[in-house]
């Protein structure tokens, strides 16, 4: 075989493995999937969350400001979220954006915008305009490329008068003001309920419980066992696995396994997550 023959066959396989990466992006970004409502958020001097209601056309937005203090998961415990990017840019784990967030808005933030610096910021409540839409091609995130225009689309279609701006104030009050605004209507609709298992740490068990509960799922039971270590398992007794079942693997990046369950519809054994997810 001819060097011109080879080239041309090393450059077919090359276009053809770039056309399949687009194609695989595309397919399962967010324009192909049944989303009720997609969650996220942008960090910067004045982070802010948004909860868009890709179905129910209700949207939500909260803005926070550089001395709100939040509580970190993972051990890190209380923090000043204008101090959380350099944290997070020391520990190299931009994950914390995403617990950080679910843990404060009692929610799945699966997706956030940030800029990856060490600086610290400094203020209390701005009453400035909200961000600038172009951070969200310019900023680092844990989105593909057609998510991010997906959810600037999404953006850039909304008027100020299409969002509800939510209280910030303290979590407590946040939870009973607001538990349950951005839950998901699939899970809610599949009615599933779970049982979180333990191994020691309760507190952490029953802040992952209010996350879930605030998506839609219904918790019956938090139960301690000190047999059970390991990798975070879902488990569900069923043919075919949910949604809810399926959400709680992917977003809490569990093990999802078929078996037996008793007193709920699915088992969660929380294992290493009491680790990485743990609040003081």
């Amino acid at each position: 075989m001819g060097k011109k023959n080879s080239k041309k066959i090393i450059f077919l396989v090359l276009i053809i493995i770039v056309v399949f990466i687009f194609v695989k992006n595309l397919v399962t970004s967010y324009f192909f999937q049944k989303k009720d409502r997609i969650n996220f958020v942008i960090y910067d001097k004045e982070p802010i969350f948004y909860s868009i209601g890709i179905k129910d056309k209700i949207h939500y937005r909260l803005k926070f400001y550089p001395d709100y203090v939040m509580v970190v998961p993972g051990g890190y415990g209380n923090y000043r979220i204008g101090a959380l990017g350099k944290l997070i840019n020391l520990e190299k784990n931009p994950d914390l954006f995403k617990k950080t967030f679910s843990l404060s808005t009692l929610s799945f933030t699966d997706n956030y915008f940030y800029k990856e610096s060490q600086e610290i910021y400094y203020g209390s409540v701005n009453k400035n305009n909200f961000s600038n839409l172009l951070k969200l091609f310019t900023y680092s995130t844990n989105l593909n490329f057609f998510n991010r225009v997906y959810i600037y689309w999404q953006l850039i279609s909304k008027k100020e008068q299409d969002y509800s701006d939510l209280e910030l104030g303290s979590k407590k009050k946040f939870a009973r003001l607001y538990s349950g605004y951005f839950f998901q209507k699939m899970y809610r609709d599949e009615k599933k309920n779970i049982q979180i298992i333990y191994y020691k740490n309760y507190d952490t068990a029953n802040e992952i419980s209010n996350i879930i509960e605030g998506n839609g799922i219904r918790v019956v039971d938090i139960s301690e066992n000190k047999i059970e270590k390991g990798k975070c398992r879902v488990i569900e007794e069923s043919n075919k696995f949910s949604n809810s079942s399926k959400k709680l693997a992917e977003f809490f990046s569990c093990d999802l396994k078929k078996g037996q369950t008793e007193t709920s519809d699915i088992i969660m054994i929380l294992g290493d997550l009491e680790k990485s997810w743990e609040v003081k």
